[in-house]
């Protein structure tokens, strides 16, 4: 009884105690970045220890109180909330336009250097439009399998590169790429919070999936 309690005072008292968080480099780099900063100022008696990775991580085993994940999830007893869509499309820099030319048509993407994220596969692209799909054959591609090396390269004027808007927001605002066939997507990932299951929830994990569900809002679609 007295556990019971005490749990209960604990999930609706301040937020405080240390926070684990994981997520992919790349969401952790460009979309919590802000999160962990409000939670310092807004909480300043709760430690966030963020853990940036991009492979499967065992909430419970390791320890983890939340974490950012992309995609299907795989059936768990984790709780899971969904705070938006993370659209992948082409993206390529004004000088490597200039210099190869602005492809028209997905079909164009044959006759130009592309760089390919290793996950979504190493042969094709597939674009969806407002009415059809269309699956371009990669030729003279790259192979890399951490995304932000691939922006990094497409900046440089390496090529097209197909990457998740969230990540390159800035770099168009600013003129640094521009998005390659405007009209075309490809895949569409959902962005999930996940946590697991407990019979109270600590006031610093409610204040970070608080927080962290705004911030990623402003972000996806």
């Amino acid at each position: 009884m007295i556990d019971a309690e005490a749990a209960v005072t604990e999930s609706t008292g301040e937020p405080k105690g240390l926070l684990r968080v994981t997520a992919p480099a790349d969401i952790g780099d460009q979309l919590l970045a802000n999160v962990v900063n409000q939670m310092r100022r807004d909480y300043p008696k709760v430690s966030i220890d963020m853990v940036l990775m991009n492979h499967y991580v065992d909430l419970v085993a390791e320890g983890v109180d939340v974490a950012i994940r992309t995609g299907a999830l795989k059936d768990s007893s984790l709780i899971a909330k969904t705070a938006g869509v993370a659209q992948w499309v082409p993206f390529a820099s004004p000088d490597y336009l200039k210099a190869a030319s602005t492809p028209d048509l997905p079909q164009d993407l044959r006759h130009h250097g592309c760089l390919q994220f290793t996950p979504l596969g190493k042969e094709s692209w597939t674009l969806k439009g407002k009415d059809s799909s269309v699956t371009v054959p990669m030729a003279g591609q790259v192979l890399i399998n951490d995304i932000r090396v691939i922006r990094s390269m497409a900046l440089a004027g390496a090529g097209v590169a197909l990457l998740p808007m969230y990540l390159c927001r800035d770099d168009c605002t600013e003129g640094r790429l521009v998005r390659v066939l405007p009209e075309w997507h490809a895949k569409a990932d959902p962005v999930h919070i996940v946590y697991p299951r407990q019979r109270f929830m600590a006031p610093k994990l409610r204040a970070f999936i608080n927080l962290a569900t705004q911030e990623l809002g402003k972000w996806l679609e």
